[in-house]
């Protein structure tokens, strides 16, 4: 029997005509689908994400006393400058007192009444000599949003630490992918809140004045830059890319940050040499990379020289010299070994009480060097202070295993140049790391140490740490002896935790016992229910 084809009836042909776009949109929300199932569901990932939201929250709550809200002590000198740019100039926007400008020299402390504390002082303007980026950020929030109102430094110190926090833990997570791919999750875990919560982190955020937005900035930036530049290290075919961005937020960086002005170049030449290690160190590529990196940092360094010319009539005049302060700005040779000291080995002080742990006010200080009697120890009742990096952060103990690697190297190899057995993204982690360190540089010639000029290096400080401790789980996992591992395993676990619990303590004290006198209740309350003594 023949079977007749079926009659195609009008109007039941189904023809797909793509909307412009649709095929884009579609990818796009397969990639962020895909992004999105990688962090909450991926066995790693989710609890990295799970802590990126509670630290959050932390963040805040150390940042306003857990009052969620403005401390009664703040300032507002970013919302000034930025102000002033919004009717033309480049000074602050409030005007000198009358008085103290008639003064024979205005920046004698006893006029300290009369002052905008701080500020720079030219000409009969007010200027800041804290870098201008902030400023620029916010000028674009408020250009973008139409906002009117008051921005205080504090949120601004806020929002710079959790992007330095959402950066420091990509790059983290990043790292142990590609160079500890078994690395265990829970270690992964420790060595993200060790990156958010070791001293000085939280104790630095409890004061978030002009000061902590400025440090912040320039550390938000940093780690933007360097989680691109890393990137850029592993993917060839985005790479030119990749450093530009680095560069940009290198640039950014430094324009929030002085003293990073020492930092960015030297973060340019690791990650070019980094990159180009495989190939033999080719010129050609080193050149490329160094342009893609380099050209925007110089960039930025012009700029912020000539905004320098503007305000001060000097490429290198960023306004220290005109601050009005007390004791004035100092930076001697004799200064550097007191805060060697003072970094590494300043005690802390154990209680039974909540919250355990207290930077003192009274150091007992070695007689093994010599205290210049203009040296600020800190011992009076708002002063600035600083713990030790030796007693607070004992995860920066695993510095030493770098140091093992590289004298090992050293002893087995027999060729100039010494062939180091570090891989290439060790050589770009240990390089940048040790890079940041330089941070602190400008501060060692001051005549105090403290915390804040210590967030400058505390980034480096745990990322080389962190790299240090991720090989030495990997190098125990293949030791045989069960021992090993367990050692090794426990070293990380201790000093990471350690130094994770020394962070949280001192995060409610910070230099002015902000979290006493502005929630005196609330910690009253975890006085009373978390001490182990009375």
């Amino acid at each position: 029997m023949a079977v007749r084809e079926p009659r195609s009836r009008p109007g039941w042909q189904f023809q797909f005509i793509p909307v412009p776009g649709y095929q884009s949109r579609v990818e796009e929300e397969a990639r962020l689908s895909w992004w999105l199932r990688r962090w909450f569901v991926d066995e790693q990932l989710a609890p990295i994400a799970f802590w990126l939201c509670v630290l959050s929250g932390y963040y805040a709550f150390v940042a306003t006393a857990g009052t969620f809200g403005a401390l009664d002590w703040h300032t507002d000198y970013y919302d000034l400058l930025v102000r002033g740019w919004q009717d033309g100039h480049l000074h602050l926007s409030v005007k000198p007192r009358a008085s103290l400008l008639r003064k024979a020299n205005p920046f004698n402390y006893r006029y300290v009444g009369l002052w905008l504390w701080d500020a720079s002082l030219y000409k009969g303007r007010y200027y800041l000599y804290w870098g201008p980026v902030p400023g620029l950020c916010l000028w674009l929030f408020k250009t973008v949003t139409r906002y009117r109102e008051i921005v205080l430094d504090q949120w601004l110190g806020v929002v710079f630490m959790l992007i330095r926090l959402y950066a420091g833990a990509a790059l983290i997570v990043m790292y142990a992918r590609t160079e500890v791919p078994r690395l265990p999750s829970w270690a992964l875990q420790l060595a993200v809140l060790a990156f958010a919560v070791a001293y000085p982190s939280p104790y630095f955020l409890a004061r978030p004045l002009i000061y902590e937005a400025a440090v912040a900035a320039g550390q938000a930036f940093v780690f933007c830059g360097l989680l691109l530049a890393y990137w850029g290290t592993l993917k060839a075919q985005v790479r030119t890319r990749c450093f530009v961005l680095a560069g940009i937020c290198f640039a950014l960086a430094l324009g929030s940050r002085g003293s990073l002005i020492i930092v960015a170049p030297i973060l340019v030449v690791v990650t070019a040499f980094a990159a180009n290690r495989r190939a033999g160190y080719p010129w050609r590529g080193l050149l490329r990379d160094g342009l893609a990196l380099g050209t925007p940092v110089l960039l930025g360094l012009l700029l912020y020289a000539t905004y320098n010319k503007l305000r001060f009539d000097s490429f290198t005049e960023f306004g220290l010299k005109y601050q009005l302060t007390s004791p004035p700005f100092m930076s001697k040779r004799r200064f550097i070994l007191p805060n060697v000291v003072s970094y590494l080995t300043t005690e802390l002080a154990w209680s039974c009480k909540f919250p355990f742990v207290r930077v003192p006010m009274e150091r007992e200080l070695t007689h093994l060097i010599a205290w210049p009697d203009d040296y600020d120890i800190g011992d009076w009742e708002h002063g600035e202070r600083t713990a030790g990096i030796l007693l607070a952060i004992p995860v920066c103990w695993l510095w030493s295993l770098w140091l093992w690697r590289l004298l090992r190297s050293g002893v087995r190899s027999s060729q100039l140049p010494v062939q180091l057995s570090l891989s290439s993204r060790e050589l770009w982690l240990l390089g940048c790391s040790s890079a940041l360190l330089c941070g602190l540089a400008p501060a060692s010639r001051m005549w105090m140490a403290n915390a804040r000029f210590l967030q400058d290096a505390a980034g480096g400080l745990l990322l080389g740490a962190i790299g240090a401790g991720f090989w030495l789980l990997a190098r125990t996992h293949t030791e045989a002896p069960s021992i090993s591992r367990t050692l090794g395993a426990g070293v990380f676990a201790a000093s990471s935790l350690h130094s994770i619990f020394v962070g949280v303590c001192l995060g409610f004290t910070g230099t002015l016992d902000n979290f006493v006198r502005e929630n005196p209740d609330l910690f009253d309350y975890f006085v009373r229910t978390l001490s182990v003594c009375r």
